[in-house]
């Protein structure tokens, strides 16, 4: 093997430490990337994934790191060797995150989710408002978690694990096991049982599985039931609740977990969040207020030339749109007076015509210039981005405010 053969076989082995390293949130197994075993390339390309890298996952992990990035790249120069390893790094961790949350999401299915919802009423008032939109809603908001607030997100693959423990475990087996052999011994069907226990460990559940049990006694077994003054029965239907009390005290067990993750799931829902929930239950959208349409370098790019290029034809557009205005509020009549050659009296002329700037007062023309100040700002603030994105917007839009825009059209 030659040196270069060394060097790969190497790389290669840490590598797949790396990748063996990333653990199942919810099993703690070794855990492959899958889909997500991506470079940085690949994640920029995808605007969704972009979306999510630059301005939820990078600018929580550093804001000010992550906005130089953005400002070098949306300028097209040239990143810092340490800029360029910092993002290696952070794609690699987001490529864990988004791999994590992918897992988790397998194990919080809807009917998973609406158990959640049950056992808490403010997550439930969650369900109530959404309807089926509340389980992608849920989701959505955890993704957020994952790639924000990795510490409480960890909680809610902790819990995962526990209920995964709990009723996926050996004692919720063996319990299992043991009330069927109950159940073929005493020649009781698992519907019958499952009929009788549906109240859950309720005192008329007690009562019906000792009939149950009564109702299957052969002859033998009858007379001794009546022998013992009813006791036999009642001892049969007693091994039965006790495995139905054990199976309801692992059960109470996992739901104590799951509302770890209501718990988590409600501190979510910030000023924001309840606003989106309520424009969805209300209007079925999430409201343009709260839309981004900036989300990518390259709709920052964009972005940034239509914001100077109105800044820096105001002043035309000003005039086009006080003229208008202008006109919008009547008419005039110009006065001409002609002098006949000949002498005699003077000849006046009276025509009407539509108002224009010069005929207007101080007065309608300050209002003229308020209006056009708040339109032209409405359009600056309607490119509306998140974490980087909003930062660089912020920065393009600094010199070109309300008072700006103002003092651009005060001379007009």
């Amino acid at each position: 093997m030659d040196g270069g053969s060394h060097y790969r076989e190497r790389d290669w082995r840490r590598e797949q430490a790396h990748r063996e390293a990333v653990r199942h949130p919810v099993t703690d197994e070794p855990m492959g990337l899958g889909e997500f075993d991506r470079s940085l390339d690949v994640v920029l390309a995808n605007p969704q994934e972009q979306d999510l890298f630059l301005n939820v996952f990078l600018f929580t992990k550093d804001p000010v790191q992550a906005e130089e990035i953005g400002q070098i790249r949306s300028n097209d120069q040239r990143l810092s060797e340490e800029q360029q390893s910092f993002l290696n790094r952070s794609v690699r961790e987001f490529n864990h995150r988004r791999a994590e949350m992918a897992e988790i999401s397998r194990y919080l299915t809807e009917e998973e989710l609406g158990r959640v919802a049950h056992l808490d009423e403010r997550v439930a008032g969650l369900v109530t408002n959404l309807g089926g939109r509340a389980p992608a809603f849920m989701l959505e908001r955890l993704q957020q978690l994952a790639l924000t607030n990795h510490a409480q997100f960890q909680r809610v693959g902790q819990a995962l694990k526990a209920v995964h423990e709990i009723r996926d475990g050996e004692e919720m087996k063996r319990s299992n096991e043991k009330t069927l052999r109950i159940l073929e011994k005493y020649q009781i069907t698992e519907d019958q049982y499952k009929d009788a226990v549906a109240a859950g460990n309720t005192f008329e559940t007690h009562k019906k599985l000792t009939s149950l049990v009564r109702a299957q006694m052969t002859g033998l077994e009858t007379a001794a039931h009546y022998a013992t003054f009813g006791f036999l029965a009642k001892f049969r239907g007693r091994q039965l609740v006790k495995r139905l009390e054990e199976r309801d005290y692992m059960l109470d067990e996992a739901d104590s977990h799951l509302k770890n993750i209501a718990r988590v799931l409600h501190g979510t829902l910030d000023d924001r969040t309840r606003l989106e929930m309520q424009n969805l239950t209300w209007n079925g959208e999430r409201g343009p207020e709260l839309e981004y349409n900036v989300t990518t370098l390259a709709q920052f790019k964009n972005a940034r030339t239509e914001i100077d290029d109105l800044f820096r034809m105001i002043q035309d557009r000003f005039k086009t749109y006080a003229g208008e205005e202008a006109a919008k509020l009547g008419e005039t009549t110009d006065t001409t007076t002609t002098q006949p050659r000949g002498g005699g009296a003077a000849k006046t002329t009276r025509k009407k015509r539509r108002k224009n700037w010069s005929d207007l007062t101080a007065a309608e023309k300050s209002r003229i210039r308020v209006k056009f100040t708040a339109e032209e700002d409405k359009k600056y603030k309607s490119y509306k981005g998140r974490g980087v994105m909003d930062m660089l917007l912020n920065r393009t839009r600094r010199n070109k405010t309300f008072g700006d825009i103002a003092a651009k059209v005060a001379s007009i």
